[in-house]
């Protein structure tokens, strides 16, 4: 994507966004979007007054897909917006999410959640705090360069399975859940 181009929908409010080229679900605040075919363009579609934190969320994964390059299908949803979520956070800089991420009221077991491929309807409030918290926690929580070596390795085509025990060690999602939850119930420094 680094020598792509990205098409940029700056629409004047969220009516008119909703109602838009790209008919993006009630709740959103803006979207990227490809169409699949090789050569086209990316689109990022927002709109005014311009929330900082929903155009950070929406960059991420415009940036992340460059890391990507042409693996971009292998970014896990839960890791695309979790990233995404975390790097909204960090650049409204409300200072509102502690250093475990956000609350996670009714966590989703891990083994379905990472199996998700879309957000589930109605569900948005859940999956993108927990998405927040797992990614919070494998970045943050541990060195940044095994979240490197973690995305390195998704990107060159390791299984996500694989790649969590080569960078973190966690034999299953069962050993990475347990470390989770136990880092994101520890109380606030």
């Amino acid at each position: 994507m680094d020598t792509e181009k990205v098409e940029v929908y700056l629409y004047k409010d969220k009516k008119s966004y909703q109602g838009g080229r790209f008919k993006p679900p009630a709740w959103s605040g803006g979207m990227v979007h490809h169409s699949g075919q090789p050569g086209s363009a990316w689109s990022l579609a927002i709109y005014e007054p311009l929330d900082k934190r929903i155009a950070a969320h929406e960059l991420t994964h415009l940036y992340f897909r460059s890391f990507f390059k042409n693996s971009a299908g292998r970014i896990p949803l839960w890791l695309n917006e979790g990233l995404a979520e975390m790097m909204a956070e960090e650049a409204a800089g409300s200072g509102r999410v502690p250093a475990s991420g956000p609350a996670v009221k009714k966590p989703s077991p891990l083994k379905d959640f990472l199996a998700l491929r879309q957000v589930p309807d109605g569900a948005s409030g859940e999956f993108y705090p927990q998405a927040h918290s797992l990614v919070r926690f494998l970045k943050k929580a541990n060195s940044p360069l095994k979240f490197e070596k973690f995305c390195r390795q998704l990107r060159d085509g390791e299984q996500p399975g694989r790649a969590m025990f080569s960078a973190y060690g966690f034999m299953t999602t069962a050993d990475l859940e347990s470390a989770w939850k136990k880092w994101a119930a520890r109380p606030a420094p």
